[in-house]
């Protein structure tokens, strides 16, 4: 090429931007490629890491320090949790899935989550963490709040009767307002709270203005976070109702779906 062609294609500025556009791209596409894995695997951490932190909220700063290595957290997790995949209609998966695999993926209109795996996208599960030392259940939760989606995780008891622990891993909220949920004192406040799942829909404890006193079902608002606490009080109502039948099954092999009466 002479010269005075590699002039001109330097000159034309559609010609040039084109082709810096063309080597951005190239190495955009690479970088995406190389760090794709390690993306994966964060992502894979910061669930496990934040399934634990609802399950030691009541030790929270003994476990957040220890949870800051990736070793500890997968080791950990792997002592602590069982990870079990149900249907959506609340039948256990028998087969070999590959848990890592899972795709969770978030309802725009509401919050909500929806899990499935790409080698079939129109079949959804429920993901279920089971406590193995007191044999509790850990269930995602998520739903809107003022200014975004929050994401993260609600611990209940064997019995079904008590929330031991709640943590969130995404949301946008304003700190100092709906970002107090953050804060372990705030988490704390549905640590022991009250749960019945023998009504026909579960009844939850919901964040109020002026708890009463001797109410279990009430904990004190987020101080000038008013819908974000209503958000939370809507989407952990709407989940563990999603939850019912499989957490009713789990508590109770009699209660599970096609059990004989």
């Amino acid at each position: 090429m002479s010269v005075d062609n590699k002039k001109s294609i330097i000159s034309n500025p559609f010609i040039f931007i084109g082709i810096i556009a063309l080597i951005a791209s190239l190495i955009l596409s690479f970088v995406s490629e190389s760090t794709k894995e390690r993306v994966k695997s964060n992502k894979k951490l910061d669930i496990m890491k934040n399934v634990l932190l609802c399950r030691y909220l009541e030790d929270y700063e003994k476990y957040q320090e220890k949870l800051s290595n990736p070793e500890n957290i997968e080791k950990e997790y792997n002592k602590a949790i069982e990870q079990v995949l149900y249907y959506e209609d609340g039948t256990l998966v028998s087969e070999e899935l590959d848990f890592a695999k899972l795709e969770w993926k978030e309802n725009k209109s509401d919050g909500s989550m929806y899990f499935f795996f790409k080698s079939d996208p129109d079949v959804k599960y429920l993901p279920l963490f089971r406590v193995k030392d007191d044999n509790g259940y850990i269930v995602p939760v998520s739903g809107k709040g003022l200014w975004s989606t929050l994401k993260g995780f609600l611990y209940v008891s064997k019995d079904l009767k008590q929330i031991k622990g709640i943590s969130f891993y995404s949301h946008t909220e304003t700190p100092g307002l709906g970002g107090e949920i953050d804060k372990p004192e705030v988490k704390r406040r549905y640590i022991d709270k009250s749960v019945d799942f023998s009504e026909l829909n579960v009844v939850v404890p919901k964040m109020v203005k002026t708890p009463q006193e001797g109410n279990n079902f009430e904990l004190q608002y987020m101080s000038g976070a008013t819908i974000t606490s209503d958000g939370l009080n809507y989407f952990i109502e709407r989940d563990l109702n999603k939850y019912k039948d499989i957490l009713l099954c789990e508590s109770d092999s009699a209660k599970c779906k096609g059990a004989k009466k």
